[in-house]
């Protein structure tokens, strides 16, 4: 990883863009990251790693807001870094999630992370991808690292720097696998251990399915097994062939049950037949005796029932006779019950027309009065007709009455309209007058208020100027009063401070004196002998104590600043508000602002009613006009209505006298019609009734002559006898049927009895049924168990065949299996050291990455003993650590000047920070030699230095200057004075209000 350039926008304390470029500084080696503290030295490193992975490292990444808060609103947050990943270029932009202005409306809303991912082919960027995990995957696979092993081997975070040396086990087996790609040895151990996990599952599965089969061939086998089923016996018992010989005894025994079988089978098969033969001819015979004995008793009961059958063989006769007579009989009955009805309907007819029937027409007959009563209808109807021509006049005097009334009402109501149009049309003008006056009254105010109310605001203005020029002339006296304090502060304070470094530098020989070791070398003077050392005062200040004072002069300049800034803007705003105020008194501008409102509510009260006025003379004039037309209309409406009326009353005199002439005594024409229609009704109803009941007699005398012919030629001696002997078609069906079922049975019956077969068998012995059924059914259940038994033999046969052939299959399957999975499980249990030969109880992975770790641990002493004097070296070893599961990757610390190793933890924390720097390094030069590891050119090492003592430091300085030989750069964050001039090649950061700021420094030495 190889830094070019970055550039920062409103991100952390940069509140503006501000651009670093890396290439002066990577050409320098080793260069310096400086600044006060708080100005955003760490910020520069949280941009890089943010840049890279989308986070930030240390504690600052659990606070979400990256974005700076002095930035312009809608300034986004940006990071864009030009960077080398092995041997590719990239830009890598990104922006964190921020809350920014609406584009519509008022208040923010929530803007998300973006990435932007662009590779430099040639020197021109090329578009990659714009996802987030797309994005975090790429750097992560080009590094060979994430964010938490990155920060422990490329960038060491303030207060981080020493996590890799006291990491455990696990988590360093995790970072050097990502380092140097060792995963694949891990793949090893995975793959052997599936694979022993499979081959035992799969050889399981066998011998599962050996053991049921076992148990299957057990549970049916002839033989019993030599010992009780288990994994270890099938296992054994697979090995010597036990099974299968076992097996093929069970096959033998069962084979020769089959056999045994079918013989009893086919003996009882023949007994079974003969049985049968004599059961079949024995109930043959029994059937012929049964059906003989049957017709002859069927036969007796017939013959009893001759008289009868002859009974009804005459009734059969005489009810044929009568065939004849019985459609002539129906007939009569009809034609009397028609002439009953008929006499009943005439008399209610009669009954009915009794009011309008004259006295010689009440006979029964109609033949002497017929005509009489035909004239008396026709004329009824003459009259009905006439009156009916009536209705059309009857309606029209209707609607006439209604027009006159209609015509009437209007009148009445167009009279009166006129009356009050008229006394309208003379009110209106009046109105229209007074309206226009009131719009001319409105007018003149509101132009009048214009000018009257512009006077008020600036009045208003002008007071309230002065208002503020008496609120800020007070606050202005506070703050040059505060000015005064705040700048006495900070004269006193940079005096005290001036003291106190002064008391310092006359001291400065003792401080240096507290710094000698024994045997060690003066940094003055070089000598290795200290007869008189300086001794400190007791009251002389300390480092601290002038960091303390200086602090505090600077604390105070920043009020002093403040209070002076304060002091110009209430400067400004007062010069400001004076000039608004002008040189007229308050009071008088008082006076006249009270007498100007008071016009002004006037005349706004006036010009408010304007609208209201314009648009009731509107109103008015509409209203005048309406009324004049309508006035007009009125009045000529009113005489075409005036013609009408009388037009009306004349027809409706005509029609009415029309009508009573026609009417008589009768109530109205519809009462009347009514009552001529019932009446011819009703005469027309006698009429007909009598002419009908005529008829129904003259055909019932009739009918009843040919019914007695009849009944007389069909050999009856009156009409009551043949209707007597008259039977239904169904009554004639039955006989019929009755009489031949008769006569068909006994003939059956007399031929069965001739049948010589039946006869010869009515001659011979009964048969014992009952015997012979047993011994059938014996021999058939014999021949039944027989065939189940030899049915159960073969199948079992079959099964236990089966099964046997299954069994060897499965042994044979077993086999390799078993080998392959004896071979896969002592490769995967010395992969995991677990086996006996692998004498380090090391896993595979463990192995390589602690070869690998005492690589680093060789490189990092080389560097470590420089820098400690040759005090301290590390050493690997595969013991595991308090807690610690996986062993093989643990860390101590020997110190030679003791002889004893001990944990890392124990060291103070300037030597916490010297070893953790010789192992950063060591390890970087490790992966960076490495064909396939990743190569990290770019090291940062963020504060730590202030924990050194001088002579440390010069070890530790000359360490880092020695690396730009290799073309590795480090970058170093403090704020430690001395460093600014053993480094020339600086990057500063400079904070102030509006946010810091970077500028690149190459000072001479």
């Amino acid at each position: 990883m190889r830094l070019h350039s970055l550039s920062v926008t409103a991100f952390g304390p940069f509140s503006d863009t501000v651009d670093v470029d890396f290439e002066p500084l990577s050409d320098a080696g080793l260069f310096l990251l400086c600044g006060p503290t708080g100005a955003g030295k760490s910020s520069i490193l949280d941009a890089v790693c943010f840049a890279l992975y989308g986070e930030v490292p240390g504690d600052r990444s659990s606070a979400k807001r990256l974005r700076c808060d002095v930035s312009p609103p809608e300034v986004a947050p940006r990071v864009r870094l030009d960077v080398s990943l092995g041997d590719r270029r990239f830009l890598l932009t990104r922006s964190p999630g921020w809350q920014r202005p609406k584009r519509r409306g008022t208040g923010t809303t929530t803007q998300q992370a973006s990435v932007l991912v662009e590779e430099v082919v040639d020197g021109v960027p090329q578009h990659l991808t714009h996802r987030l995990d797309e994005a975090g995957q790429l750097v992560g696979e080009l590094l060979g690292m994430n964010m938490s092993q990155f920060t422990q081997v490329a960038m060491l975070p303030q207060g981080r720097f020493q996590d890799f040396l006291r990491a455990r086990s696990e988590e360093r087996h995790k970072l050097l696998q990502k380092l140097f790609r060792t995963a694949r040895f891990e793949d090893v151990e995975h793959w052997l251990r599936d694979r022993r996990l499979a081959l035992r599952r799969e050889s399981d599965t066998h011998a599962d399915r050996i053991s049921g089969l076992v148990h299957r061939l057990d549970e049916i086998s002839p033989t019993a097994l030599p010992t009780e089923v288990d994994d270890d016996w099938v296992s054994s018992a697979a090995a010597d062939g036990t099974l299968a010989g076992w097996a093929s005894d069970a096959a033998a025994h069962s084979a020769g049950a089959v056999r045994d079988a079918r013989a009893r089978l086919e003996s009882l098969t023949s007994t079974t037949g003969r049985a049968a033969s004599a059961l079949a001819s024995a109930r043959e015979l029994h059937t012929r005796q049964e059906r003989h004995g049957r017709a002859t008793r069927e036969l007796g009961v017939l013959e009893t029932s001759e008289e009868a059958i002859s009974h009804q063989r005459a009734r059969l006769d005489a009810a044929r006779r009568a065939l004849p007579v019985a459609p002539l009989h129906q007939q009569v009955v009809r034609a009397r019950r028609r002439l009953d009805d008929t006499t009943t309907a005439l008399a209610q007819a009669r009954l009915a027309a009794e009011p309008w029937l004259l006295p010689q027409e009440t006979t029964d007959r109609a033949d002497g009065c017929g005509s009489r009563l035909d004239e008396q209808v026709a004329a009824v109807r003459d009259q009905l007709a006439r009156l009916r021509s009536l209705q059309p006049v009857e309606l029209d005097l209707t609607r006439c009455r209604a027009d006159l009334d209609r015509l009437t009402a209007d009148s009445s109501t167009l009279s009166a309209t006129i009356v009050s149009l008229e006394e309208l049309t003379g009110k209106l003008p009046e109105q229209v007058a007074r309206a226009e006056t009131a719009v001319a009254v409105a007018g003149a105010a509101q132009t009048s208020g214009q000018a009257v109310g512009q006077r008020v605001r600036e009045l208003t203005a002008r007071l309230e100027a002065w208002a503020r020029v008496g609120e800020l002339t007070a606050e202005l006296a506070e703050a040059r009063d505060r000015l005064r304090e705040a700048v006495d502060s900070h004269l006193g304070l940079r005096e005290q401070w001036l003291e106190v470094q002064e008391r310092r530098l006359h001291g400065m020989a003792a401080e240096i004196a507290l710094g000698l070791a024994v045997g060690g070398t003066c940094p003055v003077c070089g000598s290795c002998e200290h007869p008189e050392p300086a001794r400190q005062a007791h009251d002389a200040p300390s480092p601290t104590e002038e960091k303390a004072a200086r602090r505090r002069v600077d604390d105070a300049d920043v009020v002093r600043q403040a209070h002076d800034e304060q002091v110009r803007n209430l400067e400004t705003r007062l010069a400001v508000s004076r000039e608004q105020a002008g040189t007229t008194a308050p009071a008088v501008l008082r006076d006249e602002l009270c007498v100007g409102t008071a016009e002004a509510g006037r005349l706004a009260a006036l010009a408010d009613g304007l609208p209201a006025a314009a648009e009731a003379v509107s109103t008015a004039r509409g209203r005048l006009s309406a009324a004049q037309d309508r006035l007009g209309a009125a009045r000529v409406e009113l005489s075409g209505l005036t013609a009408s009326l009388g037009h009306a009353r004349d027809r409706a005199t005509l029609l009415a006298s029309e009508l009573a002439e026609a009417l008589g005594d009768a109530p109205d024409l519809a009462t009347l019609i009514t009552e001529r229609q019932r009446q011819v009704g009703c005469l027309t109803r006698v009429l007909d009734t009598s002419r009908e009941a005529d008829a129904a007699r003259d055909v019932l005398a009739e009918l009843l002559d040919d019914a007695t012919r009849q009944a007389l030629a069909c050999g009856f001696a009156d009409l009551q006898s043949g209707v007597e002997a008259v039977l239904e078609s169904a009554g004639l069906l039955a006989l019929e049927t009755e009489i031949a079922e008769h006569d068909r049975a006994r003939a059956g019956l007399e031929a069965t009895l001739a049948d010589p077969d039946l006869v010869e068998a009515a001659n011979r012995p009964r048969p014992d049924l009952d015997t012979l059924t047993r011994e059938h059914t014996d021999a058939s259940d014999a021949l039944a168990d027989a065939e189940a038994r030899h049915r159960s033999a073969v199948v079992h046969a079959g099964r236990i065949e089966a099964l046997r052939t299954q069994l060897f299959d499965a042994l044979a399957a077993w086999e390799p299996v078993r080998h392959a999975h004896r071979l896969a499980a002592e490769l995967a249990s010395f992969a995991e050291g677990k086996a006996a030969d692998n004498l380090a109880q090391m896993r595979l992975s463990a192995y390589v990455l602690s070869w690998r770790l005492g690589q680093v641990v060789d490189a990092a002493n080389l560097r470590l003993a420089r820098m400690s004097d040759q005090r301290y070296a590390l050493e690997h070893t595969a013991r595991r650590g308090a807690g610690e599961t996986r062993g093989g990757l643990s860390l101590l610390v020997r110190d030679e000047w003791s002889g004893e190793s001990r944990d890392p933890v124990t060291l103070s924390g300037g030597e916490t920070f010297v070893v953790s720097l010789a192992l950063a390094l060591g390890l970087t030069d490790v992966v960076t030699q490495e064909a396939g590891g990743a190569d990290i050119g770019t090291l940062f090492v963020d504060e730590g230095f202030g924990s050194l003592d001088a002579e440390t430091l010069d070890d530790v300085m000359d360490t880092l200057d020695s690396l730009r030989d290799g073309g590795r750069v480090v970058g170093i964050v403090s704020h430690v004075p001395e460093l600014r001039t053993r480094i020339p090649v600086q990057l500063q950061v400079d904070k102030s209000r509006s946010g810091s700021s970077v500028r690149q420094v190459y000072a001479a030495l």
